[in-house]
């Protein structure tokens, strides 16, 4: 998946190696979800192929406190005779011992320690007591979540196999802050190192996918599929495979051929998410609330921190294709990120989301929204004094009844309005200009069913009857919302579905 390129190039440096002998490091850098793991395999069955010798060996979030234990994991994936085997086994928990009793990361080794020089001279020496006729390949995985002292041990062993027809392959997740800034500056001052980067795909990568996996399908061409998958899942290859495996249940109806967002596809977006540092799993919450355009600054109010900290999380998630022009690409991103909040956080997320909107002097409709959903997100039983913002003026206002769409005094809720949401508006366009219900499905990726429930809505807050009178009423509804907003936020407000659902009884329009 278009990884040709950095594959050519790690085969170059095998190559040099073995012909030069010559040791050669390259180190594997991308978003998560970009394939590292899956380039990593595939250069080493290749070189296995090769007739290398190849040892393998991946880091852990779990034991990155575990001193040794990549290290560790390459001496026992080598064909090492058991006395080699045992001899370093007993010198590595000797040093496990020691460093679990030292405070703090051990950024450096110890000046002058005796049993330090013996682990490493122990590694070094098993790595080349292997049969010296096999050029050998070591492969680490996750090299970000890698223990300290494993990191020491594999520089301690490049510095010595410069010389030698080694080929060590490094793979890293993009972080925040990387791991080990001292020990990354040496082993990126190495003269045989090289790096590669892992960029999302692009949509003739994608088309390429489509032809692969449609094979003998009708309907929809892999270009027009290429490009929806592209708008769900930015290009990041987790969630594009993901979204093909699934397949909906395999060609529809009408012969086309395009994966829906579900189950497969919500948990690689959760992996996503899962596998970055804490605050970019709360921008990407910050953002899900807002749903609109932000900046790293907003963000920074909203959570209480600097934008130093929110632009670099606002960078990670749009390299690892989650969010787009800054707000997150697609519906069914944010609903599932909002659905996997604790109730408390995504009550307090609104409610300082309509006072900062508040103070930037936004639209009165888009701060109400965020005023009703902290409230309705409230457990049973909670207080409802909540303030509710009208016409630009707070104060106290009585608690809607949570849940079932009704106002105080028993009228129904219309949600915001005649304010469309996002999604609403991208559904309206498509069946004012004729599709159906299940093309418009196929177009955004979504479900029927969604586009019933967007269509009701809709046609209740521009109180259309007909689908023939949509083009009128939504260029209607296009001349009020293009007047000039007050937010100096960058973009415009984009307020998201209604919390309340279709009136009580009111059938589902079809297409």
């Amino acid at each position: 998946m278009q990884r040709e390129e950095q594959l050519a190039g790690l085969r170059r440096m095998y190559r040099t190696s073995r012909e030069q002998g010559r040791g050669q490091v390259a180190l594997l850098s991308g978003p998560v979800g970009s394939g590292k793991t899956e380039v990593l395999e595939v250069f080493g069955e290749w070189a296995a192929a090769m007739g290398a010798r190849v040892l393998r060996a991946a880091g852990s979030r779990a034991e990155r406190d575990i001193p040794l234990g990549v290290i560790w994991q390459l001496l026992h994936s080598a064909p090492l005779e058991a006395a080699s085997l045992a001899q370093a086994d007993e010198l590595i928990e000797t040093a496990f011992d020691r460093l679990n009793r030292a405070a703090g990361a051990v950024e450096e080794l110890p000046p002058g320690d005796d049993l330090w020089a013996r682990v490493l001279h122990a590694v070094f020496t098993s790595l080349t007591g292997l049969d010296d006729a096999a050029p050998l390949t070591v492969a680490v995985d996750d090299l970000h979540h890698a223990d300290a002292a494993s990191l020491h041990c594999l520089l301690y062993v490049i510095r010595r196999f410069r010389r030698a027809p080694v080929t060590i392959v490094l793979a890293e997740t993009t972080t925040l802050r990387p791991a080990h800034p001292l020990l990354r500056a040496e082993l990126f001052s190495q003269p045989s190192f090289r790096r590669y980067t892992l960029p999302l795909l692009t949509a003739e990568a994608v088309a390429r996918l489509v032809l692969r996996d449609a094979e003998g399908r009708g309907g929809t061409s892999a270009r027009e599929t290429a490009a929806g998958l592209l708008g769900v899942t930015g290009g990041n290859p987790l969630l594009l495979r993901a979204l093909l495996d699934e397949q909906a249940g395999g060609p529809g109806g009408d012969g086309a051929y395009g994966p829906v967002p579900g189950d497969a596809f919500d948990q690689a977006v959760l992996r996503c998410l899962y596998r970055h540092e804490p605050v970019v799993r709360q921008v990407a919450r910050a953002l899900a609330v807002l749903d609109r355009r932000a900046s790293a600054e907003l963000i920074g109010r909203l959570l209480g921190v600097p934008p130093d900290f929110t632009a670099p999380a606002m960078r990670l998630l749009r390299g690892a294709g989650l969010t787009e022009a800054g707000r997150l690409r697609h519906p069914r991103i944010l609903d599932l990120i909002i659905s996997d909040m604790p109730t408390e956080e995504r009550r307090r997320l609104h409610r300082l989301a309509g006072e900062t909107l508040h103070e930037r002097g936004a639209e009165a409709g888009e701060i109400a929204r965020h005023h009703r959903a902290a409230a309705w997100a409230a457990p049973a039983g909670a207080d409802g004094a909540e303030e509710q913002v009208s016409h630009g003026r707070s104060g106290p206002a009585a608690e809607p009844t949570r849940h079932t769409g009704e106002q105080p005094g028993g009228g129904e809720s219309d949600g915001d309005g005649d304010v469309l949401s996002e999604a609403e508006r991208r559904v309206a366009e498509l069946a004012a200009r004729g599709d159906t219900n299940r093309q418009i499905a196929r177009t955004l990726f979504v479900t029927v069913s969604t586009v019933e429930q967007h269509l009701t809505r809709v046609y209740r807050k521009l109180d259309v009857r007909r689908r023939t009178d949509l083009p009128e009423h939504l260029n209607a509804c296009r001349g009020r919302t293009q007047e000039p907003a007050r937010d100096p936020a960058p973009g415009p407000l984009a307020t998201p579905p209604g919390i309340s659902g279709p009136p009580p009884g009111a059938p589902p329009p079809r297409g």
